[in-house]
């Protein structure tokens, strides 16, 4: 996701959770840069605290195994607290089973 794509995915998770839905948000392709703890960006440094704050109120943070070894993403030392190591086949299963879903793409 590009920044202003994650920021709105985040802002909309928080909302989402902040009325009682169940949110998880799975990060695919680059997305899986946005659980990463270091990040050479400066708007996008702040990502990690919102991450928290998300894991804090429920919100599962998922990311894709596959996109993060081929962007060279170390799982065991890369990713923010609280981040879960899923596959494309979690996708899979949370898109036939959730009410609604919100892609956003670069």
């Amino acid at each position: 996701m590009q920044f202003y794509n994650t920021q709105t995915a985040f802002n909309l998770a928080k909302t989402a959770r902040g009325l009682g839905h169940e949110v998880t948000i799975f990060c695919d392709g680059d997305g899986v840069y946005n659980l990463m703890k270091c990040r050479a960006i400066p708007a996008e440094r702040d990502l990690t605290e919102k991450v928290h704050e998300l894991v804090k109120s429920g919100v599962r943070l998922l990311l894709c195994i596959e996109s993060a070894r081929i962007r060279g993403v170390n799982v065991e030392n890369d990713l923010v607290e609280g981040s879960i190591v899923s596959r494309l086949s979690e996708l899979s299963k949370l898109i036939v089973e959730c009410d609604k879903t919100v892609a956003f793409g670069v």
